[in-house]
């Protein structure tokens, strides 16, 4: 018998295709373990739950009620004392899960916090190189954890590296923990989150740690073209300075626009359209790379100026 009961939290929105890849892969991954998979739906359709899934996962809906709420009523229906929160385009592998089990045998590794490592996955990686906004991501190396952290060198081959703040696309702590940060603030419905749940954790000195001794695989199809990409974004941004100009959180870019800036992205802004339509005016391939990811760069840019104004006019 395993001394660790593991319970995978999987929430989930309006995204079924993605899903149920990640589950079939959750299920092999828990095999002969003492885990479970728990989905917690937090979209407006029901799920249709395949009959060979439906014996090894337990499914609660939560409709719309954001992801924080998501995860917190996961947690709440969690039968392991260990946590490991995983978004619903996340490849769990057996490895990730006998990681889990060894190292939080150990007591006193249950008071750290861990993000475990994730990249795209080959068959992603190769799709993104047939994209525009994909070989931008590449090129932004936005494809990896590793480049998402921002940090400077080579990335870790092996061990646990330090860091500031979680995401919680692969979380994973004690249940204990949990309870002391009181879970996720349920006031932010999607973007967010992370940078509250990593504030309280340092206040609260309890360490985080990324884990470079096992590879997730983060399934980030919506992200293959403009338009799925700006829609991404413009959610995010939206939840994100709803909360900050509500006072919950700081955002974690604390860019304002005043005075020479302001005008400028209200003109660019004005000219969004026509920027999309030279962007899809020009030919994919590679030789235009810098002028695209200029250009989808210029885009990013403008729907996080247009959540920030949209926040800001909400305020007043």
């Amino acid at each position: 018998m395993n001394e660790i009961d593991i319970s995978v939290i999987i929430a989930t929105r309006n995204r079924e295709a993605i899903l149920w890849q990640s589950v079939e892969k959750a299920i092999v991954s828990i095999a002969g373990k003492k885990a479970e998979i728990i989905i917690v739906n937090d979209g407006d359709l029901g799920l249709t739950v395949n009959k060979a899934f439906s014996e090894k996962i337990r499914c609660f809906n939560n409709p719309l009620k954001g992801v924080s709420a998501a995860r917190n009523f996961g947690a709440n229906m969690a039968l392991g004392d260990v946590l490991f929160f995983v978004d619903d385009d996340m490849w769990i592998s057996p490895g990730a899960i006998d990681w889990i089990e060894e190292q939080l045998k150990d007591e006193q590794n249950r008071a750290a916090v861990y993000n475990l490592n994730w990249e795209y996955p080959s068959t992603l990686h190769h799709k993104l190189t047939g994209t525009k906004v994909g070989r931008f991501l590449l090129d932004a190396t936005y494809n990896t954890m590793w480049g998402r952290m921002h940090e400077k060198g080579i990335k870790p081959q092996k061990g646990l590296y330090k860091f500031h703040s979680i995401a919680s696309c692969s979380l994973v702590m004690h249940k204990s923990i949990f309870k002391k940060l009181g879970g996720y603030n349920e006031q932010l419905i999607f973007q967010g989150e992370d940078i509250d749940l990593s504030n309280r954790l340092r206040l609260l000195s309890i360490p985080v740690y990324v884990v470079f001794d096992v590879t997730l695989y983060h399934n980030h199809q919506d992200r293959l073209e403009i338009e799925g990409y700006l829609a991404r974004l413009s959610s995010g941004y939206n939840s994100e300075f709803k909360a900050a100009h509500e006072g919950i959180i700081n955002p974690s870019d604390k860019r304002h626009y005043n005075g020479k800036d302001r005008i400028i992205f209200e003109l660019f802004l004005i000219c969004k359209k026509g920027i999309i339509f030279i962007y899809q005016l020009i030919p994919n391939h590679k030789y235009f790379n810098i002028i695209t990811n200029k250009l989808i760069g210029t885009l990013s840019g403008l729907e996080r100026f247009k959540e920030w104004k949209n926040a800001s006019i909400k305020e007043k």
